[in-house]
């Protein structure tokens, strides 16, 4: 169970890592994790990691054991400049706090291409993957991953999140984000914690984020639920979102249809 998001275009990095540390903090939405406590009783501690573009456009990651909220290492990549930027906060469940455990995962392979990849959800069930994917943490996530991954050899990448998110048996929600470094690829797979699930799309004319929540201090985004069940994409060179069913989104969106 972890907060996510991921931000393409011209952004502020230190307003998504303060819209971040609220939802660490667990300040931003009422959800069925709080529902009993209310604001604030269910905090996002367990690490954090980022991925980001450089400017020569290489993949660039960074990860911490500590809780982003306590951590002093965040104010190194508040002046970041990017066009692409992954942020990712963790909640263990099924596997221990620890740096290895963290996401984003990345791989580079010739035979399925370069990607990066966080994960929100637990699957206690058995997950499937090509042996040739070496396991470098303890997570379900990372298995999603290479499940995905493994898929992808013999189809589209869409597709084969399609495939892998709809098959995972579990009884909690599923959300994953699937970034190549023109595209992200995302899935909210159905979930009894409904509002904890649900991801979030907001966009101006110069960026678009995906969220698990609608983020704090970006009033000027124009924020939308996400499709359930349903893999969207995120263009990263026109920022527009494309969902089945010939759903589009512009980078200036007044809702789904």
């Amino acid at each position: 169970m972890c907060r996510m998001l991921v931000a393409v275009g011209e952004f502020s990095s230190s307003k998504l890592f303060d819209a971040a540390i609220a939802m660490a903090k667990d300040q931003t939405q009422d959800h069925e994790r709080n529902a009993t406590l209310g604001k604030g009783s269910f905090k996002h501690q367990d690490g954090w990691g980022i991925s980001y573009l450089d400017p020569q456009g290489k993949w660039r990651r960074f990860k911490s054991e500590a809780a982003i909220y306590d951590d002093v290492q965040v104010q190194w990549f508040r002046s970041l400049k990017t066009k692409y930027l992954m942020i990712h906060i963790r909640y263990a469940k099924g596997s221990v706090p620890a740096l290895k455990n963290n996401h984003p995962s990345y791989i580079e392979r010739n035979d399925v291409g370069e990607f990066v990849f966080c994960h929100n959800g637990y699957v206690p069930s058995e997950i499937n993957y090509c042996p040739s994917f070496k396991t470098k943490s303890e997570t379900d996530s990372e298995q999603i991953f290479f499940q995905i991954l493994s898929l992808s050899k013999n189809k589209g990448i869409g597709e084969s999140v399609s495939e892998c998110v709809s098959l995972l048996d579990t009884p909690h929600g599923t959300n994953v984000i699937l970034s190549s470094k023109d595209k992200s690829y995302v899935m909210v797979k159905e979930s009894e914690a409904r509002r904890y699930y649900t991801m979030h799309i907001g966009s101006n004319e110069r960026c678009t984020i995906v969220s698990s929540e609608v983020l704090l201090g970006h009033d000027e985004f124009i924020w939308v639920e996400a499709p359930e069940s349903t893999v969207f994409t995120l263009d990263h060179r026109n920022l527009n979102v494309s969902a089945c069913k010939n759903m589009q989104i512009g980078n200036q969106m007044s809702g789904l249809q």
